[in-house]
């Protein structure tokens, strides 16, 4: 910010920006001390706190007239893309490393997928709205923004019909041992 403006570091902390960065900061730190003191449903709300930082001063805070709905479904489209892809990780630590039974590592497995298809109903709906609000011509899609949401839109496609192919197919086959086809997906 400090270079994007020219302003100094005091002027840059004292703006709307830099008060919600040092809020942000704390929060962060806080939910972190709260995971390492395993308390994560507690760490839950300062990482909303942080979450809700970071679209009070995105893009949707810009918008004219729709400002309040446009950090709304921002938050709430960072949240959703947030439980969803950072999820995944969770998903293969459970798939190569559980040794338990397999129904267990299967029922996870499809709790996690439910998951990912209401947050990936979240995130579609709400960068729909975002999208619309701030690409409102098509001429607007030969811009940097208007390719940018473009490349979302064939990433979040491909990553809807990986996950459907994977609650199809993978996780039957996964339930009667197949460990491969889930792996493969």
């Amino acid at each position: 910010q400090m270079s994007a403006t020219g302003a100094a570091l005091v002027d840059v902390l004292s703006g709307r920006w830099g008060m919600a960065y040092i809020v942000r900061a704390v929060a962060v730190i806080l939910a972190g001390g709260l995971i390492l003191l395993r308390r994560p449903r507690l760490a839950l709300a300062p990482a909303a706190i942080a979450l809700a930082t970071l679209a009070a001063t995105s893009h949707g805070a810009a918008v004219r007239g729709l400002a309040t709905p446009a950090v709304i479904a921002d938050a709430l489209h960072i949240a959703a893309v947030a439980l969803w892809v950072g999820g995944l990780p969770g998903v293969l630590a459970v798939l190569w490393t559980q040794r338990s039974e397999r129904a267990e590592v299967t029922a996870a497995l499809r709790r996690f997928s439910t998951v990912a298809l209401i947050a990936a109903g979240v995130a579609g709906l709400t960068g729909t709205y975002l999208a619309w609000l701030h690409v409102l011509r098509l001429s607007a899609f030969d811009t940097t923004y208007g390719r940018a949401v473009l490349a979302k839109v064939a990433l979040f496609l491909g990553l809807v019909v990986l996950g459907a192919v994977s609650r199809r197919w993978s996780l039957p086959a996964l339930a009667r041992g197949a460990r491969h086809r889930f792996r493969l997906t």
